[in-house]
């Protein structure tokens, strides 16, 4: 099993609470956030691997997690609009981040 399997799975914990059908299932919140920070910002993955780390990133949704989001904002225009309407749902949830001001 991969890496990027074990990570992902189908099960409560990947499922949106925001009810929304995303394109990739979330990779478990167990990973740091520096690491699905790599994994989003990684040109060379597949998109489906770097929809996986965003999603997580928005299910964590914290500080960290919401500056991982916008750092996608400079990459390929796919995730980057993915990256905006997450963060974009995320924050309106949340208190105003200052990164979005």
């Amino acid at each position: 099993m991969t890496a990027f399997a074990e990570a992902t799975d189908a099960t409560e914990e990947a499922r949106s609470p925001y009810l929304s059908v995303d394109p990739a299932p979330a990779m478990s919140e167990a990973l740091p956030t520096t690491e699905l920070r790599a994994l989003l910002l990684d040109e060379e993955l597949d998109m489906f691997q770097r929809y996986a780390a965003l999603f997580s990133l928005r299910n964590k949704g914290g500080p960290e997690e919401v500056d991982a989001m916008t750092a996608a904002f400079k990459s390929s225009r796919r995730v980057r609009t993915w990256a905006w309407l997450v963060t974009n749902e995320r924050v309106s949830q949340t208190p105003s981040h200052p990164r979005l001001r």
